[in-house]
């Protein structure tokens, strides 16, 4: 157990570094970004997971929902893994430039002037 842990550490840490690397180093990204990425993008991910796993602990015993997890974080790296060289394909540019229009300068993820 104590090893399993260590792991899912680990993996965390070099993930969360990697993806703040990949944000500030994007074409048109930067330091400002990743703010409005935590609030716009992992708080309400994170409500999401909490309410479908809450949903989950009810209908499975706890070994089949620590394998459903896991499968489900393994194939989101594995898509990413898959779809990031491509990513200039499957970009959402119209959503982003008009989701840009709509929000105030401080919550559209640039700086404020």
């Amino acid at each position: 157990m104590c090893s399993l842990f260590f792991f899912l550490a680990f993996i965390n840490t070099v993930l969360d570094s990697l993806a703040n690397s990949l944000v500030i180093t994007a074409p048109g990204g930067g330091t400002a970004v990743i703010p409005f990425l935590t609030v716009y993008a992992v708080l309400p991910s994170s409500f999401l997971f909490l309410v479908l796993y809450s949903v989950a602990t009810q209908h499975f015993s706890r070994g089949k929902l620590f394998n459903i997890v896991v499968g489900g974080f393994l194939c989101f790296f594995v898509a990413f893994a898959l779809l990031f060289p491509n990513h200039h394909i499957i970009h959402l540019h119209g959503l982003a430039d008009s989701m840009a229009a709509a929000l105030p300068d401080g919550l559209a993820g640039k700086p404020c002037p």
